[in-house]
């Protein structure tokens, strides 16, 4: 097996978990990837080794971030046009969605596998919601179609660059702090059912700063109003840096692994974290850590909103993220022995 195209397009956290599968695919095979990524997700697998080719898949015409669908539906058809002029030996679709089949079904390869159950691929793996197992031993179960053996302890693979840590150490000497001196809060998640008050962050953002910690409130240029929020409220808002999209996803590696902590939700980044040494607490509300904590299992503290059913849904109608308290959290925090004056 030469070459291996994958279609892996989001999320975030999805992207980054892919990573433990595909490596484990290349490792076996030596086949060169190609691999297919939401556009808005490509730094993540940028200059990344274990990728050889990345193919962007433009962001959708409902996306608050999409161009005009006009453009989609020409880039779409680009991206069509650039499968089709290339044979490979193996195309595997990670995602098990209509659109990610359609892409699977227009490239050429010797043989197609995938998730899902769609017509013309006899090779699939059901989705199975009911089974309680984490979402990086899912790409697995595709890949036992091959008949590959697991590895004993699958791990994640996002390697950072030069480039990114002096770029971050530059940016962390502009804010007045330095490696070890910080900890990272990431407030906001695509879900509100996920997102944590902003009060229960804004008292959690002062005992961190009480233990000599500076604090730095990581996002994108969309969580501008719970950052203001928390920042309008602290006692010492100097002591507290707000980086709204001043980073793109690969050059986070390096800011976590500067971190004395990484506080967050359910979010793409806390799964980026995963992939350095810094300790984490991943607060859960909606969905389930067994099958989306971080990985690998354990390589967090997980806190459960008390009474959370995992609905999976974007809204809360039992509002349980607001139920775990931030004393739990400080608590939880404390436990780790890493915040000491």
């Amino acid at each position: 097996m030469k070459s291996v195209l994958v279609i892996k397009l989001s999320s975030v956290g999805d992207v980054v978990m892919a990573t433990a599968a595909v490596s484990h695919l290349k490792a076996e095979t030596g086949a060169s990837i190609t691999w297919i990524v939401d556009e808005g997700m490509a730094s993540i697998l940028d200059h990344n080794p274990l990728v050889d080719r990345l193919l962007l898949y433009p962001r959708d015409p409902f996306h608050k971030d999409s161009r005009t669908a006009l453009s989609f539906t020409r880039r779409s058809a680009e991206l069509v046009r650039t499968l089709l002029s290339r044979e490979y030996d193996l195309a595997i679709d990670l995602q098990g969605r209509p659109r990610t089949y359609l892409l699977l079904q227009a490239a050429r390869a010797g043989r197609k596998i995938g998730r899902g159950l769609f017509p013309l691929l006899p090779q699939t793996v059901r989705h199975r919601r009911s089974v309680q197992r984490h979402a990086v031993l899912a790409c697995f179960e595709t890949l036992d179609l091959l008949g590959l053996p697991r590895p004993a302890e699958p791990r994640l693979f996002l390697p950072s660059t030069r480039e990114d840590c002096s770029k971050v150490g530059q940016l962390l000497t502009s804010l007045g702090t330095a490696r070890g001196r910080y900890a990272v809060i990431l407030p906001a998640t695509t879900w509100r059912s996920k997102t944590w008050p902003a009060e229960h962050w804004t008292k959690t953002a002062d005992w961190l700063i009480g233990q000599g910690l500076d604090v730095i409130l990581l996002g994108s240029s969309r969580d501008l109003e719970i950052t203001e929020r928390i920042r309008g409220n602290v006692k010492k808002p100097g002591r507290l840096f707000p980086l709204l999209g001043c980073l793109n996803l690969r050059e986070l590696l390096p800011l976590f692994q500067g971190a004395r902590l990484v506080l967050g939700g359910d979010t793409g980044p806390v799964h980026i974290a995963a992939a350095t040494e810094v300790p984490i607490v991943a607060l859960y509300g909606a969905s389930d850590p067994l099958r989306t904590g971080p990985w690998p299992p354990g390589r967090a503290l997980t806190l459960t909103a008390p009474g959370c059913r995992a609905c999976r849904l974007p809204q809360c109608r039992r509002k349980c993220m607001p139920r775990l308290l931030p004393d739990q959290v400080i608590a939880a925090v404390e436990g780790l022995g890493i915040c000491t004056k």
